[in-house]
C-alpha cells in the first residue's frame, strides 16, 4: 500500500479528497479524514463509499479491545485495518492535529502534503509559526516527495530546512501558473501549467478560489504519482467536498 499524507492548519479535508477522488480513477484508493458531519463513517472511505456502520463497529471494536486508547488512535487504526483486508493499493491519510506526534504518523508515507500553515492549537503545538510548522514537518520522511501549498515564510523556512535534512524533494505550488477563466455559483473553470505541461479547462464544483489552489495541489501530487491526465481531470470535476464552499 502507498501512503499519501497530509498536514497544515487548513485545506487538508479538501485537498485529500480531491487527490483521492483522482486515485480512485485507476486504482484501489482509501481516504481517512475528519472531522465527520453526521457520523464517524465519513471519515473512512475506499473509492468514496463510506464504511458501512456494521463494519465500522466491527473495526472499531477489534481496534480498541480492552485498552484505552484515545479515540482518533482508534479511529487511525481502524481505517488502516480496514484499507489493508480491502487490499487498496493506496491510502490517503490526514493528520488530525499537529504531525509529528499525530497517531497517523505511523504510515510510511513516500509521498506528503502540507497545506497552508498559520496558527492552530496553540497550547499544544507551540506559539509561534515556527513551533507549529516544525510539528506539522514531523511528518516528512527521508527521501520523500514533499509537495507543499504556498506558505508563510516563516512556515516555508522550517519546510525548506526540514525537507533538506530529510534528503526530501520539496515542490511548491507556483499561484502565478494557474489562471481562472470562470467562477459561478456552481463551480469554476481553470488553466494550471505544472512541469511543463499544460492543463486547459480543468473544472471543479466548489466555489471558493482557495478551492483551486487545493485541486491544484492534488493535480501535481497525482501527476508525481504517475496518474493520467483524463484521471485528473475526471478526478477534481467529480469531488464532492460536504460543507465545504
Amino acid at each position: 500500500m502507498q501512503y499519501v499524507h497530509l498536514a497544515g492548519t487548513n485545506a487538508k479535508g479538501s485537498t485529500a479528497q480531491y487527490i483521492a477522488d483522482i486515485i480512485s480513477r485507476e486504482k484501489p484508493c482509501g481516504l481517512f479524514t475528519s472531522p465527520h458531519i453526521i457520523s464517524p463513517c465519513e471519515r473512512m472511505k475506499i473509492d468514496g463509499e463510506m464504511i458501512s456502520q456494521t463494519e465500522y463497529g466491527g473495526y472499531m471494536q477489534r481496534v480498541r479491545g480492552a485498552g484505552e486508547m484515545h479515540l482518533f488512535c482508534v479511529w487511525t487504526h481502524a481505517a488502516l485495518a480496514w484499507f489493508e483486508d480491502r487490499s487498496v493499493e493506496y491510502a490517503v491519510i490526514e493528520t488530525g492535529l499537529g504531525g509529528r506526534l499525530d497517531p497517523t504518523n505511523i504510515v510510511p508515507a513516500e509521498m506528503q502534503i502540507l497545506t497552508p500553515i498559520s496558527y492552530d492549537h496553540m497550547a499544544i503545538l507551540g506559539n509561534t509559526l515556527t513551533e507549529i510548522a516544525r510539528e506539522k514537518c514531523g511528518i516528512i520522511k527521508r527521501d520523500s516527495i514533499v509537495i507543499s501549498h504556498p506558505q508563510k515564510e516563516e512556515a516555508m523556512r522550517v519546510i525548506r530546512q526540514t525537507c533538506k535534512g530529510k534528503n526530501a524533494r520539496l515542490i511548491v505550488l507556483d499561484e502565478k501558473k494557474i489562471s481562472v477563466k470562470e467562477s459561478t455559483v456552481t463551480g469554476q473553470r481553470f488553466d494550471f501549467t505544472y512541469d511543463g505541461k499544460h492543463y486547459k479547462n480543468l473544472e471543479i464544483k466548489a466555489i471558493s478560489p482557495m478551492q483551486v489552489e487545493n485541486a491544484c495541489v492534488a493535480l501535481m501530487a497525482a501527476a508525481e504519482l504517475g496518474m493520467a491526465e483524463k484521471s485528473i481531470r475526471s478526478g477534481i470535476a467529480g469531488a464532492v467536498i460536504p460543507a465545504r464552499a
